[in-house]
C-alpha cells in the first residue's frame, strides 16, 4: 500500500468515524441553528459550516483524531457552541 492510499484509507476511516459520532446529534444541531438564524434553509448552512469546524479541528492537521479526543464526544452543547462562534 503507498502512503497515498494510506493516507486516503486514514481519512475515510475518520469521515466514518465523525458521522457516526454526529448522527444522534445533528437533528437536535438543527433545530438550534435554525431558530439562531430564524430560517430552516441558513440553519442548515451553519450546521454544514459547524460539522465542517468540528471535523478540522478533531482530524485536521492540528488535530489528534486520538482515542482520547474522539471519546470526548461531540455533544449538542459543544456543537451549538460551536455554532454560535460561527454566526459573530
Amino acid at each position: 500500500m503507498s502512503e497515498l492510499q494510506a493516507l486516503e484509507a486514514q481519512l475515510q476511516e475518520a469521515r466514518e468515524k465523525f458521522l457516526e459520532a454526529v448522527e444522534d446529534v445533528r437533528p437536535a444541531l438543527h433545530k438550534y441553528c435554525g431558530r439562531m438564524t430564524g430560517s430552516v434553509l441558513d440553519g442548515e448552512d451553519v450546521v454544514q459550516e459547524t460539522l465542517a469546524q468540528a471535523y478540522y479541528k478533531l482530524f485536521g492537521p492540528f488535530g489528534t483524531g486520538t482515542k482520547e479526543r474522539s471519546e470526548n464526544g461531540l455533544t449538542v452543547t459543544k456543537l451549538s457552541r460551536l455554532a454560535s462562534s460561527l454566526r459573530r
